[in-house]
C-alpha cells in the first residue's frame, strides 16, 4: 500500500512537471513565432531598401554618363570654335 501511495505521489509530481514543461514549451514557441515574424518584417524592409539602393545607383550611373557626355560635347564645341 505504501508503494502505491509513493508511486501515486511520484505520478502526480511527474504530471505537474510535464504540465510545466509543456507550458514552457508553448511559451517558447510563441516567442519564437514572434521573433520569426519580426525577422520576416526586417527581411522585407531590407529587400525594399536594396531595391531603392539599386535605383539610386542606376540614377547615379546615368547622371555620371550624362556629365561625361555633356563634357565631351562641350569640349568638342570649344575645339570646333577655335
Amino acid at each position: 500500500l505504501k508503494l502505491l501511495v509513493t508511486q501515486g505521489k511520484e505520478n502526480i509530481q511527474l504530471e505537474t512537471q510535464l504540465e510545466e514543461t509543456v507550458s514552457q514549451l508553448s511559451e517558447e514557441q510563441e516567442a519564437n513565432e514572434r521573433l520569426k515574424a519580426k525577422l520576416d518584417e526586417k527581411d522585407a524592409l531590407i529587400e525594399k531598401l536594396k531595391g531603392r539602393l539599386d535605383q539610386k545607383d542606376a540614377r547615379i550611373k546615368k547622371l555620371r554618363e550624362d556629365m561625361v557626355s555633356g563634357a565631351s560635347r562641350l569640349a568638342y564645341r570649344m575645339l570646333g570654335d577655335e
